[in-house]
């Protein structure tokens, strides 16, 4: 018999969350294909980027509901990276630095 590698119990296929507050609670897509999008999205786009990524995210429905919500523009910033931290499996922190030396990068 040939060489095996298993490695089911190293995939994670629970489905992860991100909750906004006591009513809000939203499956985010951690797919290769949807983080694929988000990766692909031009992040000088301003607003364009930010609703991009959560609609990809989220799905058209929590982006309409977290719309409706009327967050200040820095609460929505922190709403999309802290997707894109679930997405990714990283830190929230983690994801505030690459933001900032994106940012840093002009």
């Amino acid at each position: 018999m040939g060489k095996v590698i298993n490695i089911s119990n190293k995939l994670d296929r629970e489905p992860r969350f991100l909750v906004v507050d006591e009513k809000h609670r939203y499956k985010v897509d951690c797919s290769k294909n949807a983080v694929t999008k988000v990766m692909a999205l031009d992040e000088d786009s301003g607003f364009e980027y930010l609703d991009q990524t959560l609609k990809i995210l989220l799905g058209n429905a929590a982006f309409k509901e977290i719309e409706a919500m009327e967050l200040p523009y820095d609460g929505w910033v922190l709403l999309v990276k802290a997707a894109i931290a679930v997405a990714t499996n990283k830190d929230l922190e983690d994801v505030e630095d690459d933001f900032r030396k994106d940012e840093g990068a002009e």
